[in-house]
């Protein structure tokens, strides 16, 4: 049965996140593996919100190899369509300039993030490069959360009322996700044997041109 929702009911405040998985990914993965594994090897990393786990520099980017050039056009790509849904505009007619920061983190069993939000972006988000090995029956390992960012929602109930305030994301290889930098999330313990490791990046957008399409 399709719902049709009638035309005076706006969604006024939705928020978006992208899920996106690719399915073209396994060589790039596996040297992307290599490459952090290899990068983890030469120092302790540094500390954010992650408890546990690995956190390279905000440099991944400036990584030799062409491996962070390749996932970082696929991060563009998404970033285009992100925008042109955002403004609800044909992405063919948008016209971007960003700019871009990403680090590799590993986590290991137990290792999770604290809620937080990244200040100073316009939009933020996580390549998973091995998603690791949790139990399909382990409803939280690993889980991303995002939370409502409304005023409580949930704030009075009655009979009925889905009392839920948060977005649950289960991570996969090849899976981009992308969402609000304002937008608060945490990452739940890594219930897994295998490392988990992923990639996560800060778009600024420097410049945003809605262009009219070509005639014909």
């Amino acid at each position: 049965m399709t719902i049709v929702v009638k035309k005076e009911f706006t969604f006024a405040f939705s928020t978006i996140v992208l899920g996106r998985r690719f399915s073209d990914v396994a060589e790039l993965n596996q040297a992307l593996t290599n490459k952090i594994l290899a990068r983890e090897a030469e120092g302790p990393g540094v500390s954010k919100s992650n408890v546990g786990g690995w956190h390279s520099a905000n440099d991944f980017l400036r990584w030799e190899g062409p491996e962070p050039g390749q996932l970082f056009q696929r991060i563009a790509g998404a970033v285009k369509d992100f925008a042109a849904v955002e403004r609800k505009v044909d992405a063919a007619t948008l016209e971007l300039g960003v700019t871009a920061e990403a680090w590799a983190n590993v986590s290991r069993t137990g290792n999770y993030a604290k809620p937080h939000v990244h200040p100073n972006s316009n939009l933020s988000g996580v390549y998973y490069v091995d998603a690791g090995d949790v139990a399909a029956e382990d409803a939280h390992g690993g889980v991303i959360e995002f939370l409502d960012p409304r005023n409580r929602p949930s704030m009075f109930q009655t009979e009925g009322t889905l009392v839920f305030d948060g977005y649950r994301v289960r991570p996969e290889s090849g899976m981009l996700l992308m969402f609000p930098a304002w937008l608060y999330h945490y990452v739940h313990p890594y219930t897994g044997t295998r490392p988990r490791i992923c990639v996560a990046f800060n778009v600024t957008l420097q410049k945003l041109k809605i262009t009219k399409p070509a005639d014909g």
